[in-house]
């Protein structure tokens, strides 16, 4: 089940970016960098994140102004 998150984030910084998705794992191999690297440069994508019901949960109930 991939239900879309209940906001939209927007980073000032690729740096940012980078570093959430390698806390997620997201950087496997040196092709991951380089499409990463690529929308970062064009200013699209997107991500998935693997959460269990809990942590989705609680992602919902966030204040949307974060």
């Amino acid at each position: 089940m991939k239900p879309p998150l209940p906001r939209k984030l927007h980073f000032a910084s690729s740096d940012k970016i980078i570093e959430l998705v390698q806390r997620g794992g997201g950087i496997t191999d040196q092709e991951s960098r380089l499409m990463l690297n690529q929308a970062i440069a064009t200013g699209r994508g997107g991500i998935f994140l693997n959460l269990s019901v809990e942590q989705y949960e609680k992602l919902k109930i966030l204040p949307a102004d974060l």
